[in-house]
């Protein structure tokens, strides 16, 4: 489930790293009959040009958020 906060930021509330994966590809842009693998694949390569040298790994949700979380794409609450 998404919000908006005031800040303009989003507040998801998920279970797990596949669940925050899930909501974030629904709010992308991207196909939303990519799969998960697909989306993180792509997604981690759209946020490389914009921040190179920072590494998100693909390879599971949880790495992908964790790494997400470390570049400071996911803040947690």
């Amino acid at each position: 489930m998404a919000s908006s906060l005031p800040n303009g930021s989003i507040y998801l509330q998920a279970g797990s790293a596949a669940d925050l994966v899930r909501q974030l590809h629904l709010l992308s842009q991207l196909p939303p009959t990519l799969s998960l693998s697909t989306f993180m694949v792509r997604l981690a390569a759209h946020l490389k040009t914009a921040q190179p040298g920072v590494p998100l790994r693909t390879d599971t949700e949880a790495h992908f958020i964790t790494d997400l979380m470390r570049a400071g794409y996911i803040k947690t609450m």
